[in-house]
């Protein structure tokens, strides 16, 4: 139980990072999986634009994996000159092999954007509330 909790939990933030970045960048992510939605960094580089304007100059659009990985490699240099702790950085590599490390990356870009004064959508770190539903022993057992 605890671990579907956990795992509840983790695809809620993801859900609530990637309608950020949506907000923000103004981008439409294609694809099922938060793998496939980042994976060219498009979003990526457009979200560090809003956030930083002119921090990438070029973004590409290809499909060729160099490419993309040359969008995410910007956008990672970008948001360190932005102020993100090299800690709180992801590998490339992370975006197919540790979404968590990628997802709380960019928690750490909403964070410090807020700080900064960032006046653009918010990101809410705190997942939604669910309601509880009560009921007595004897509701139980109908």
């Amino acid at each position: 139980y605890l671990h579907q909790k956990g795992n509840e939990a983790r695809i809620d933030k993801e859900k609530r990072v990637l309608a950020w970045i949506v907000a923000v960048s103004e981008s439409r992510m294609s694809g099922s999986s938060t793998y496939q939605k980042l994976k060219d960094g498009v979003a990526l580089c457009k979200l560090i634009n809003q956030l930083h304007p002119g921090s990438i100059s070029q973004i590409s659009m290809s499909k060729m994996a160099f490419k993309q990985k040359e969008n995410i490699c910007n956008f990672l240099n970008s948001i360190q000159c932005y102020g993100v702790a090299k800690t709180d950085l992801f590998k490339p590599s992370d975006l197919e092999s540790n979404m968590p490390k990628v997802i709380d990356a960019i928690e750490s870009i909403a964070m410090l954007a807020k700080k900064k004064g960032f006046k653009g959508p918010t990101f809410s770190n705190k997942p939604k509330q669910r309601k509880s539903v009560s009921f007595s022993d004897e509701e139980y057992c109908k």
